[in-house]
């Protein structure tokens, strides 16, 4: 699977799910939807197990840092790195 495919898939769960991704125009692929406003607490636990449940991986806690998790982009190269693995 592509980074771009699932950046995709991520987008589609935001928009079928979250009503703030819903409204909002294109989503940043380089920012924190966290300090966005997008997603609150609640939201990012409810997509990291979309994210695990999805991809059959399992997301750390370590790994829920602005700079592994920060934003669609670095969620994707994570996913990715952990379905190569």
């Amino acid at each position: 699977m592509t980074h771009d495919e699932i950046v995709a898939e991520l987008v589609t769960y935001l928009r079928e799910t979250n009503p703030v991704a819903r409204k909002r125009g294109e989503l940043p692929l380089d920012r924190s939807l966290h300090e966005l406003g997008i997603l609150d607490s609640s939201g990012i636990l409810e997509l990291v197990s979309f994210i695990e449940d999805h991809w059959s991986i399992v997301i750390l806690d370590s790994e829920l840092t602005n700079e592994m998790f920060g934003g669609l982009d670095k969620m994707a190269n994570l996913i990715g790195h952990k379905l190569e693995t």
